[in-house]
């Protein structure tokens, strides 16, 4: 499903996330989609970070989990019907819910 960046705002504004967003990224802003390499860059590039040292997470297989891989981050695939955290890639894990992202995070330290 797709639907526009300024919505997706206001969702993060409603439930006060968007105080902790520094910026944002949205297919329809950018100007590119996933799993196009651009739309992952572009962030990286904005922040000066390297693809390594960045991690995605995502819904959607092939549009979040493989687009991420293939620049090189770090992928989390969220997969409701995954059972806990499996490292399904080199550099990247299915996880059942976004719980888990942390689970992820200190394992990669």
């Amino acid at each position: 499903m797709f639907w526009p960046g300024s919505y997706t705002r206001l969702l993060l504004e409603r439930f006060g996330l968007m105080n902790f967003v520094d910026k944002t990224f949205f297919a329809d802003e950018v100007g590119t989609f996933k799993p196009l390499p651009e739309m992952f860059m572009r962030p990286l590039q904005a922040f000066g970070v390297k693809p390594e040292e960045a991690l995605h997470v995502g819904d959607t297989y092939a549009e979040d989990f493989e687009g991420a891989v293939k620049v090189g981050m770090w992928g989390v695939w969220i997969n409701p019907g995954a059972e806990g955290v499996r490292k399904i890639h080199e550099r990247g894990f299915e996880v059942p819910e976004v719980d888990y992202v942390l689970e992820v995070l200190e394992g990669l330290d």
